[in-house]
């Protein structure tokens, strides 16, 4: 059985500007995913300061007045009325208690889910990337 040598040629320059522009794409992939968990974390601190207002021996709310908790304040628990939960495109709405609840949770749902699409592109991504670089390196050592 006789095997034919074939010889592939390969741009250097066209291999080097895909691999800078999969750095370019997983970095943003990177970026997306920490917003997301982001988004994720604040959806879970929501759900958390709904169960609390919402639960019947809470005396005292400590209640964070920006993102990073530099300043905090001591409320007393006597809410009235029902919280206000953010339905998108800067639209508010009041909410019984367990509505509320319930779009909190298909919220964190949702951004789950797109954390774990994100994810497994990016791992998919990173595959394609890890290759590359290891052609690359192939290459460079038959010189």
């Amino acid at each position: 059985m006789e095997y034919m040598s074939r010889t592939v040629q390969i741009d250097a320059e066209a291999l080097l500007q895909t691999v800078a522009n999969l750095e370019k794409y997983l970095e943003s992939l990177r970026n997306a995913i920490g917003l997301l968990n982001e988004r994720l974390l604040e959806v879970k601190i929501a759900r958390e300061a709904l169960k609390r207002i919402n639960s019947e021996n809470t005396s005292d709310i400590i209640v964070s007045m920006d993102k990073d908790s530099n300043l905090m304040v001591k409320l007393k628990a006597n809410i009235d009325g029902n919280p206000l939960v953010h339905l998108g495109l800067d639209i508010y709405a009041e909410l019984p208690y367990d509505r509320a609840e319930s779009v909190l949770a298909e919220r964190e749902n949702s951004i789950t889910e797109e954390l774990k699409r994100m994810s497994k592109e990016y791992d998919e991504k990173n595959k394609e990337y890890q290759k590359l670089q290891s052609l690359i390196y192939a290459l460079s050592q038959q010189r």
